[in-house]
C-alpha cells in the first residue's frame, strides 16, 4: 500500500531509530534491553525480504539472477570489511561500544536517502 520507496524509507527509519535506541537508550542488564533488541532485529530483518522483492526488478530477465546476486552480496562484503575494521572504529570513537553501535546504525539512515534515487520497477515487463 505504501509503495516500494515509502516502505523502504519507513523500514530504514524504524531500523535507524531502534538501533540508536538499542545502543544509546538501554544496556544488556536493563529490562528494556531484550524487547528493544527483538524489535530492532525484526525491523532490520525486513530489509532482506524487501530486497528479494525489489532487486530482481532492476535487471533485465537475461541477467536478473546475476545482477540480484551481485547486488545482494555486495552488502555482505561491505559488512565483512566493517567487522574486520571494528577495532579501528572502537579506537577512533574512544573505546565506547555504544558509540560504535550508534555510528554503525547510521547505515540505515543512508538507506533512507539512497532509496529516493533508486530506479523504479525498471525491467518488470522486459523480456
Amino acid at each position: 500500500r505504501l509503495g516500494r520507496r515509502c516502505a523502504y524509507a519507513t523500514i530504514s527509519f524504524g531500523a535507524t531509530a531502534l538501533t540508536l535506541l538499542m545502543f544509546l537508550g538501554t544496556a544488556p542488564l536493563r529490562p528494556s534491553f531484550l524487547p528493544i533488541v527483538f524489535a530492532q532485529g525484526f525491523v532490520a530483518t525486513l530489509y532482506f525480504g524487501w530486497l528479494t522483492l525489489y532487486l530482481p526488478e532492476l535487471f533485465p530477465t537475461r541477467v536478473r539472477s546475476t545482477g540480484s546476486g551481485v547486488s545482494f552480496n555486495t552488502g555482505r562484503v561491505v559488512a565483512g570489511a566493517v567487522v574486520l575494521s571494528a577495532g579501528f572504529f572502537l579506537d577512533l570513537l574512544g573505546g565506547e561500544y555504544p558509540r560504535v553501535g550508534f555510528a554503525s546504525g547510521l547505515i540505515y539512515a543512508v538507506g533512507m536517502i539512497i532509496i529516493w534515487f533508486a530506479p523504479r520497477r525498471a525491467h518488470v515487463l522486459e523480456d
